[in-house]
């Protein structure tokens, strides 16, 4: 789904080659949903963060929870750390399968 950070891999050593499990996702060019509300909250305004892109990311949110559910995948921490915003404020999100 195009709303979902892409998943390519897992591994269970780091680049280090450390016994730490990491996983190779996507990379988003912004950050979460929690940093732009912080920015926003601090007085930071960024003009593309205006009301017609708040409704499009809620959408968007919305459109891919409806698609995993429709999966059944389940998002175990929906939350704003968790959803991932790209140059244009539209979501990326991290998923969990349900068992």
């Amino acid at each position: 789904h195009p709303l979902i950070q892409k998943f390519y891999g897992f591994s269970f050593v780091d680049f280090k080659h450390q016994k730490k499990p990491v996983t190779i996702t996507e990379r988003i060019s912004k950050n979460s949903l929690f940093d732009v509300l912080e920015n926003e909250r601090n007085g930071n305004h960024n003009d593309e963060w205006n009301i017609t892109s708040k409704f499009i990311l809620i959408y968007d949110i919305a459109n891919a929870m409806l698609y995993l559910h429709s999966q059944k995948i389940c998002h175990p921490n929906l939350n704003p750390k968790n959803i991932l915003v790209d140059n244009e404020f539209h979501s990326t999100s991290k998923f969990k399968e349900c068992f």
